[in-house]
C-alpha cells in the first residue's frame, strides 16, 4: 500500500545486536541499530535515516523495559532525544 510503513527487526551476534530496517512511506527510510558492549554493561544505539540526521543513543535495557537518551546529529541544531520501550 502506497504511503504505508513498514519495519523488519532482527537479532545477530548472539543476541547481543538488533537491528532495524524500516520504510516510513513517501521515501522516508532508515536503519536502526542497538549493540550491547560488555565493557560497560550497557547498550548503544544510532538511528540514519535517507533525509540526513544522526541520532546516536546509550542506555539500559532490563526486565522488558528500555530506555535509551541521545542527540540528533547533523546539519541542524543538535536536539535531545529519549526513546522507551517495554516488553509485554
Amino acid at each position: 500500500m502506497p504511503g504505508s510503513a513498514a519495519s523488519k527487526v532482527s537479532l545477530a551476534l548472539d543476541k547481543g545486536l538488533l537491528t532495524e530496517t524500516w520504510d516510513g512511506g513517501k521515501g522516508h527510510s532508515g536503519q536502526n541499530m542497538f549493540a550491547y558492549s560488555s565493557d560497560d554493561k550497557g547498550w548503544h544505539g544510532m538511528f540514519a535515516d535517507n533525509q540526513g540526521p544522526l541520532h546516536v543513543f546509550e542506555g539500559k535495557a532490563e526486565q522488558g523495559r528500555a530506555e535509551f537518551t541521545g542527540p540528533s546529529r547533523g546539519p541542524v541544531k543538535s536536539k535531545a532525544h529519549q526513546i522507551r520501550a517495554q516488553v509485554e
